[in-house]
């Protein structure tokens, strides 16, 4: 979840749908988030995403080199 923080550091009230307390508000909303950004408002986005998507992007990159390689070495049995 990201926080989104008004260029008003009091304020209290809804904007784009995200609700504003003493200034801050949370959306994961991606598309908000730049909105707020084109707005002036300053945006903190958590990493914990990224991170998991740069592992899962690594497992898969493991798993592919894996199975070609047991492919491979199908293919060389093959012909023999």
């Amino acid at each position: 979840m990201a926080k989104v923080y008004a260029p008003l550091e009091d304020y209290n009230g809804i904007s784009a749908s995200v609700e504003f307390i003493n200034g801050v508000g949370e959306t994961d909303n991606e598309n908000l988030l730049e909105w707020f950004e084109e707005k002036g408002y300053t945006v903190e986005r958590e990493d914990k995403p990224k991170r998991a998507k740069k592992e899962n992007e690594e497992v898969a990159e493991e798993v592919a080199e894996e199975v070609a390689e047991e492919v491979a070495e199908e293919v060389a049995e093959g012909n023999e």
